[in-house]
């Protein structure tokens, strides 16, 4: 339905979405392209929506929100793509089923529930200033999904069903898994610590994990990176490391076979140590005592175990390859949790001290890299190695999407916060990028809008 009034344009670069629609930059907010809605609101100077409502079977919604936006609370229902780019929501938002949520910066208050089949992406901003998200499922139903790759974050909790995905971005508070869910992390600064309560599974492959982990009784945890403070594990909770070069109180396992799990029952303050897959330096402390806050605790029920990951000669290309056809050849599952997935990428690009964007592996994420980049940009057989990022096999815009995350970003074995992306430098390798793009075919676009 089309409103009334006068039209306003805005001309827009047509860039790749979240979504599978073309997308376009907008006040600093990347959103889908507004002609695959049947409904769009929200586009400047609209402020201060909070839903779309009646949408028809059938129907799509856009709601759009940016710098100077006000609103009380957001409700994205099925059809519906919300784009935060700015503003302030005050009472935080629900995502239903079929519904999808971009944050790229602003302020979202509390609460926010994350339905089952519903997505919510965050790159920037700030989220839940003061209360707890719900990350929901329910049976039947796809889970809900947070994606956090960028911004700052609070308390977080993964309620039964849901899946949380850490690649970048601050905790700055405590997230806690709830049994029934699922918490994958390959990146990002915690500042608090974790929580893996009864029935909930946890995979870490990267970043830093605060000053505190806690595996409850019950819960299972596999680390294959990152850094840690203390490190507990309760009652009959699982720990599975995935490294190398293990030692018992200085004593090399060299009985290990790589790929099979070897079970630590030693306790009385022994430290197990060596190297995580990507690797990183781990240290822990086999007490049994779980309440000193600064020490490593382990029950005499956790099962323990460390596994040998396979030391093969495979470049980032043969991985990235492996990715894109959906091998189950277990030569390529780099961080041993027994799936070829992209954890694996992750985790190669770590142990070669680099990290993702980074296409010439100097270490740092820079203009050279958006060269390899734009000069590969189109191509539908491309390579990692220049500029398929995503192991999808084309150097396409989503592969700039992930390179931006990181821009201005160098590799650090300490895995601290990371910094935000150098604008100026941004901007120029944007342009490099969209002239790239032009040779093909005209990247500029008018948005018309009736207002």
């Amino acid at each position: 339905m089309k409103a009334s009034g006068h039209a306003f344009c805005i001309a827009v670069a047509t860039v790749f979405a979240l979504s599978a629609n073309a997308s376009a930059q907008v006040n600093g907010l990347w959103i889908s392209d507004a002609s695959s809605f049947t409904t769009v609101i929200g586009v400047p100077p609209q402020f201060g929506v909070t839903s779309i409502d009646n949408l028809n079977e059938g129907e799509t919604g856009q709601l759009n929100l940016f710098l100077g936006a006000e609103s009380d609370s957001i409700h994205a229902a099925r059809g519906v793509e919300v784009n935060i780019g700015g503003g302030n929501i005050t009472n935080g938002f629900t995502a239903d089923s079929g519904s999808e949520v971009n944050i790229t910066g602003g302020r979202v208050g509390s609460p926010i529930e994350i339905n089952a089949g519903s997505l919510v992406n965050m790159r920037g901003g700030n989220i839940n200033y003061g209360a707890i998200p719900d990350i929901t499922g329910f049976g039947g139903f796809t889970q809900g999904v947070l994606n956090i790759s960028g911004g700052l974050a609070t308390d977080l909790e993964a309620s039964p069903g849901g899946q949380v995905n850490i690649s970048g971005g601050t905790i700055a508070g405590t997230l806690t898994a709830q049994s029934g869910s699922t918490v994958n992390i390959d990146g990002g600064s915690f500042r608090v610590g974790l929580r893996a309560e009864s029935g909930s599974v946890i995979n870490i492959s990267g970043g830093n994990l605060g000053p505190e982990f806690i595996a409850n009784d019950r819960s299972e945890v596999t680390i294959s990176g990152g850094r840690f403070g203390s490190f507990k594990a309760g009652d009959d909770s699982i720990v599975n490391i995935i490294g190398s070069d293990f030692m018992l109180d200085g004593v090399a396992l060299d009985s290990l076979v790589a790929g099979e799990a070897l079970a630590i029952s030693e306790r009385d303050n022994s430290i197990l140590s060596g190297l995580f897959a990507d690797g990183s330096e781990f240290d822990f402390e086999l007490s049994t005592t779980l309440r000193d806050l600064d020490s490593d605790g382990f029950s005499s029920s956790a099962l323990l175990s460390v596994m040998l990951v396979d030391d093969v000669d495979l470049s980032v290309d043969e991985v990235c390859s492996a990715l894109a056809t959906g091998t189950a050849d277990m030569e390529f599952d780099i961080n041993g949790d027994g799936m070829v997935d992209t954890s694996d990428l992750n985790s190669f690009i770590q142990a070669e001290q680099s990290l993702l964007g980074d296409l010439d592996f100097d270490g740092t994420v820079a203009f050279a890299d958006f060269l390899i980049l734009s000069s590969n940009f189109g191509n539908t057989d491309a390579a990692h190695s220049n500029g398929d990022l995503n192991c999808d096999g084309e150097a396409a815009f989503a592969d700039f999407l992930l390179l931006s995350d990181v821009f201005g970003q160098s590799f650090s074995a300490e895995a601290a916060a990371v910094p935000e992306p150098n604008a100026s430098l941004l901007l120029l390798a944007t342009v490099t990028l969209l002239a790239a793009q032009r040779r093909r075919r005209r990247a500029l676009a008018a948005v018309c809008v009736a207002a």
